[in-house]
């Protein structure tokens, strides 16, 4: 029987896949931010407060750019890695950002607090099977209005378990496909339905110029991109689910 992998081994550590990863984000606002954003815009008024979750923040980068965006709303990032969260921390003080604060911790150890929304981008997809399961259940407990994933979903009823041994950085990461229905079943237990799905279809050309992981485009011939990480289709999808009164 193969070991069950743990996804924190490849998140809680620092190398130079993550600082680039993490560095990156503040200098180049990437095609996928600015899909979350014009989501988010069908969903916050933009008069309104909201105080919001924003789960496996990484190093702060993609959420630097939604709270510019959304400055009357209160962000809180969480991650478990303490090196990145000071970044963060450290970026949007020195960027001038005042809408956020961040927190070391495991979203499984969180208290029991709520958040108006409760949300995580390129963050389901590299959690193990186990962490994930809990993570869908925790982000409709934590919230009393509003959850969106940004993550690789299929519409079909299947999950893939996928993890890469990456022998470059020597770690195994997971890159899961998570079932749209299947989340949406867990959804209903807390009275929310899902209310928004759109897939990402970036516009852009990107090089296949990678020693390893990293994401390029492949057209179809109705001109449409697909991105690509190796070998693996990366079928990105933004749902937002909203609390039923």
């Amino acid at each position: 029987m193969a070991t069950r992998v743990d996804s924190n081994k490849a998140w809680d550590l620092v190398d130079d896949d993550l600082i680039q990863y993490n560095t990156r984000q503040y200098e180049n606002k990437y095609r996928s931010t600015d899909f979350i954003i014009s989501n988010l815009k069908q969903h916050l008024r933009s008069s309104a407060h909201y105080n919001i979750l924003d789960v496996g923040c990484g190093g702060g980068g993609n959420l630097y750019h939604i709270a510019k965006e959304f400055e009357k709303c209160t962000f809180t990032g969480i991650d478990l890695n303490e090196y990145f969260i000071n970044f963060a921390k450290n970026q949007h003080k020195l960027r001038g950002l005042k809408n956020t604060n961040f927190k070391i911790v495991d979203f499984r150890n969180m208290m029991e607090e709520k958040y108006n929304i409760v949300g995580s981008s390129q963050f389901l997809e590299v959690l193990d099977f186990d962490k994930a399961k809990d993570f869908k259940h925790m982000c409709f407990q934590r919230s009393d209005n509003g959850v969106y994933f940004q993550a690789l979903f299929t519409e079909k009823p299947l999950d893939y378990e996928i993890n890469i041994h990456d022998h470059i950085y020597n770690k195994v990461v997971p890159y899961n496909i998570f079932s749209i229905e299947g989340i949406k079943q867990i959804a209903s237990k807390y009275n929310f339905k899902l209310t928004q799905k759109k897939q990402f279809i970036i516009d852009v050309d990107l090089p296949d110029n990678h020693q390893g992981r990293g994401t390029y485009t492949v057209k179809k011939q109705n001109g449409e991109r697909m991105m690509f990480s190796d070998i693996l289709n990366l079928p990105w999808y933004f749902l937002y689910f909203k609390k039923q009164q």
